[in-house]
């Protein structure tokens, strides 16, 4: 739409917010703002029609005058906002506007936001645009299933870095000097003290996806998480490559597990290269004692697991000559409770636990379907408990897993044993219900979804039944279940 009837518009506005019940002094107030604003800028042009080029001049307008001490920031804030929902209404027909982004007094325009402000289409046309390079890199990484928190997060801390050195230099298209000269700048800071890794390496992925973005027009999902990240020196590394290999660090716990195992150790490495150290060489139990506390204050609700694994991993190079002592002797001697992790079952011990469920009654093959979903495919309690009808797709094989951490259910594909246990569950066993929820318990005529509770009471239920007892403090349980990683 090049131009239009404001008259109309205008009048079109207002009906909508009654029709949307604004209250009629909030519809006054904006038909105010209308009539001793845009209204008068265009008859002072002789004009009854408007284009959004004319709203935009009329904004910069208000604005000299708010900022000449003539007009009110109330009035401002509300000339602002009533334009913003008249060019919502030309641009969709709607008046809900999201909230109005900050104003830049040097540009004379709205302060661009990634979060809030799509860049006009010329911006999106230009092959180098930073802005729109920019919004693009955040688009896709939303599409791949980051959440709104994750991607604030990188906007903040990364993205909004980067344009904001771009602007500083007067700079509309991608330069690459600028993001190196930003990089080398956290990078300073972060080894003098001043600003946290968390910055740096924020830095240092989000520049990598920009860079990914702008050369193959799509992001790699693949090591997304690993982008741009920060490796500990090579002493340290060989140290934890030995740790892995061996199995210490596993033993028979899960991926997961792996994986934070993993995390932690590079948390110590990096503590112990803030303090000078780019090997075990020259530290002392009660040396590293100090800068293990003082990282676990920093990591207050996983300082007990930071105390097990940093223990564990210290026990292993004392027991394998690797170092002269065992540095981890003094940990934890104060630091509280040590999480305990759950051992898992062997493959033996969970069919054993498979057959104790009667398959004969609703509730049996309900928690057989449970329990077997858990020990294949290692879901949790709570990703169990929400499964939906329709996640299960029986001809492709395939079952939707709804996780916390993702904004949207993950594709799995289920054994032939698994995909059996749910279609006997839903003809023979699930009662007749238009709840969504897959499993369910209670009455026939008024069943209710399990949730994540529900869900690790029926291992535990089975569990006696089977007469299981296991080595003391093993504290068997659902999470037993899912880490076998059954075949």
């Amino acid at each position: 739409m090049s131009d239009f009837d404001a008259e109309w518009a205008i009048a079109s506005v207002l009906k909508l917010m009654e029709q949307k019940g604004y209250v009629r002094k909030s519809v006054m107030a904006v038909q105010r703002a209308y009539r001793d604003g845009l209204q008068s800028y265009l008859a002072r042009k002789g004009a009854t029609r408007a284009t959004l080029d004319d709203l935009d001049a009329h904004v910069r307008e208000k604005r000299a005058l708010h900022e000449a001490g003539l007009l009110s920031v109330d009035l401002w804030k509300l000339a602002r906002r009533s334009i913003e929902v008249l060019k919502t209404f030309v641009l969709t027909g709607d008046i809900e506007t999201p909230r109005v982004v900050a104003w830049d007094s040097a540009a004379q325009t709205p302060r661009l936001c990634l979060a809030r402000r799509v860049p006009p289409p010329e911006r999106l046309n230009a092959p180098d645009d930073i802005y729109a390079q920019l919004w693009l890199t955040r688009q896709e990484l939303l599409k791949m299933g980051l959440s709104e928190a994750t991607t604030r997060n990188y906007t903040v801390t990364g993205f909004n870095a980067i344009l904001r050195a771009h602007e500083e230099l007067g700079l509309k298209s991608y330069s690459e000097s600028a993001i190196s000269s930003l990089i080398a700048e956290a990078r300073r800071d972060f080894e003098s003290g001043r600003k946290s890794r968390a910055r740096l390496t924020c830095l240092l992925k989000t520049s990598s996806w920009l860079s990914e973005w702008r050369q193959t027009g799509k992001l790699a999902i693949s090591g997304l998480h690993r982008t741009g990240q920060l490796e500990p020196t090579p002493a340290f590394a060989s140290l934890a490559e030995a740790y892995y290999a061996e199995g210490a660090a596993f033993r028979s716990y899960a991926k997961s597990f792996a994986r934070l195992v993993k995390s932690v150790l590079r948390s110590v490495f990096f503590e112990l290269e803030d303090e000078g150290f780019e090997s075990f060489e020259g530290v002392t139990p009660a040396l590293f004692k100090k800068i293990i506390d003082t990282l676990a204050i920093r990591r207050k609700n996983g300082a007990s697991t930071l105390i097990s694994v940093t223990r564990a991993f210290c026990h292993f190079l004392f027991s394998t000559g690797r170092v002269k002592e065992d540095l981890g002797q003094e940990l934890g001697l104060d630091a509280g409770k040590e999480k305990r992790f759950r051992d898992r079952f062997s493959a033996e011990e969970a069919r054993a636990l498979l057959e104790a469920p009667n398959r004969e009654t609703p509730e049996g093959k309900r928690d057989f379907a449970i329990m077997l979903l858990a020990a294949r495919t290692g879901a949790t309690a709570d990703a169990i408990a929400n499964i939906k009808r329709e996640d299960i797709n029986f001809p492709s094989e395939e079952i939707r897993l709804p996780l916390a951490n993702a904004r949207q259910a993950v594709p799995l594909a289920l054994p032939p044993d698994c995909l059996k246990a749910l279609a006997d569950y839903l003809e023979n066993g699930r009662p007749p219900s238009p709840l969504p929820h897959l499993f369910l318990y209670g009455e026939a005529d008024a069943p209710t979804p399990l949730d994540a509770r529900k869900i690790s009471r029926v291992v535990r239920t089975h569990l006696k039944k089977a007469n299981f007892s296991g080595p003391k403090g093993a504290g068997w349980g659902y999470q037993s279940l899912r880490r076998t990683g059954l075949p």
